[in-house]
């Protein structure tokens, strides 16, 4: 009988690797590079609507202090959202949706964030059920997520809050 070797196949050089970072110190992510024109990729597209507390950088880094730190392109690299888990990305959008909907800060409990929330939730469901369609528990689940929307949409629409709610939802830059 013939003898099976196993070999194992180093794949982390076969991976395409991002370059390092851009004329301007920073990767593209963070508004480093130029465009076609010769402008800067943070000038040439458009700004979205500022939102009181944006983050786009992981372990609480607020927008600029990753560079006043002095990291290199690596760790930039490192610290940038893009490279994120799930989990970490859905906390940091969940925040976004609090600090922008919310009538106060730390307003979680209002008729507004509740629905952005659950309407968040939605979508992330709706997409697992897209790839996932035979999952009955999650369909299941996905249904109490949407008739709890609508019975605080209705909530809202009795109380008079909905156009709060639709004003906002306007204004938001984000995955709603």
């Amino acid at each position: 009988m013939p003898v099976l070797s196993r070999t194992f196949v180093d794949h982390a050089s076969s991976r395409p690797v991002p370059p390092a970072a851009s004329p301007g110190g920073l990767p593209k992510t963070l508004g480093g590079g130029r465009s076609e024109e010769g402008e800067s990729l943070a000038q040439s597209r458009p700004q979205p609507i500022d939102i009181p507390t944006p983050q786009r950088l992981r372990y609480g880094l607020k927008p600029g202090e990753a560079e006043a730190l002095g990291l290199g392109p690596a760790m930039l690299r490192q610290v940038d959202l893009v490279n994120a888990a799930n989990s970490e990305i859905t906390a940091v959008e969940r925040q976004r949706i609090i600090a922008h909907f919310g009538r106060r800060k730390g307003d979680t409990g209002s008729v507004e964030v509740q629905v952005a929330l659950l309407s968040a939730r939605i979508k992330w469901v709706a997409k697992h059920m897209k790839d996932h369609h035979k999952d009955e528990h999650s369909k299941r689940g996905l249904m109490g997520l949407v008739n709890q929307r609508r019975k605080l949409l209705k909530y809202m629409k009795r109380t008079g809050a909905e156009e709060r709610y639709l004003e906002l939802q306007q204004s938001f830059t984000g995955s709603l």
